[in-house]
């Protein structure tokens, strides 16, 4: 049996293109992401919908510009009746995963994002907006009631996401 391909977004804000190593910016030094780079498929045409949080995870998710799926602004939060990439990857034979920061609940505190509005994420671990890096919790699939991260959230994130 042929297997797919695996697909990794890495969300990162307010980071330019240019200011990567595989991108030939000088002044950085990012293996792991220039490797990833380098074996992977890389969009060198590609341009965000809108250059900040909410409103390009919304369209990345959707496909849609902020002013037709209503995250025009931050926080603003993603509709769940909205068709997603879930879908058609989950017709492709994808398990689809999300870890990390959300940011499509409507707020800039902690709060619960409820399963119905994961955007149809097979598994979903995360949380809505939490800028301490030292000091963030996490729920969804299989931890509901959320744990604390160990650690610096970057790393532990990407231990979670590497398990999973």
């Amino acid at each position: 049996m042929e297997t797919q391909p695996n697909i990794i977004w890495i969300l990162c804000d307010q980071l330019r293109a240019q200011a990567l190593g595989h991108a030939g910016d000088p002044n950085v030094c990012t293996p792991n992401i220039d490797n990833l780079a380098r074996d992977g498929l890389r969009f060198r045409q590609a341009v965000a919908g809108a250059p900040w949080c909410c409103p390009f995870r919304g369209a990345l998710l959707t496909g849609l510009y902020p002013h037709q799926n209503g995250v025009i602004g931050t926080p603003r939060k993603l509709d769940p009746h909205l068709p997603t990439i879930t879908q058609p990857l989950r017709e492709a034979g994808y398990h689809t995963a999300y870890v990390g920061k959300w940011h499509l609940g409507g707020s800039n505190q902690m709060v619960h994002i409820p399963p119905e509005e994961r955007a149809g994420f097979d598994y979903w671990l995360g949380y809505e907006n939490r800028n301490a890096q030292w000091d963030t919790e996490v729920h969804g699939s299989g931890a509901e009631e959320g744990f604390r991260l160990d650690g610096y959230e970057t790393d532990a994130l990407t231990d979670l996401f590497l398990e999973h």
